[in-house]
C-alpha cells in the first residue's frame, strides 16, 4: 500500500521560480530575434509566473511573522493589498 505523500512547496516555489526564469531568459533571447504575438504572450505568462513566486514567497514571510495576532492581520492585509494592485495593473495593461 502507498504511503501518503506530502507536497513539498518550498521545492514546487523553487521550481516554479526556476521554471519562470528559464521563460524570461528564452523570451528575451527570442525577443531580439523574433517580434509578434506569441512572444508577446510567452512574456506574459512569464511575467505573471514569476509575480505568483514572489507572492507566494511574500506570504509565507508575512505568515512567519506571526509575532502577534494584529502583527500577522497587518502583514496579510498589506500582502492582499498587493496582490490586488498587481493584479488589477496586469488586468489593465
Amino acid at each position: 500500500m502507498a504511503g501518503r505523500t506530502t507536497v513539498d512547496w518550498g521545492r514546487f516555489v523553487n521550481l516554479l521560480a526556476f521554471i519562470a526564469l528559464t521563460l524570461l531568459g528564452i523570451i528575451l533571447l527570442l525577443g531580439h530575434v523574433l517580434s509578434g504575438s506569441i512572444v508577446g504572450s510567452m512574456h506574459t505568462i512569464a511575467q505573471v509566473l514569476a509575480y505568483v513566486v514572489v507572492a507566494v514567497y511574500a506570504l509565507f514571510w508575512a505568515i512567519d511573522r506571526r509575532r502577534n495576532t494584529a502583527s500577522l492581520v497587518i502583514h496579510l492585509i498589506i500582502w492582499a493589498v498587493a496582490i490586488t494592485l498587481i493584479v488589477v495593473f496586469m488586468i489593465l495593461r
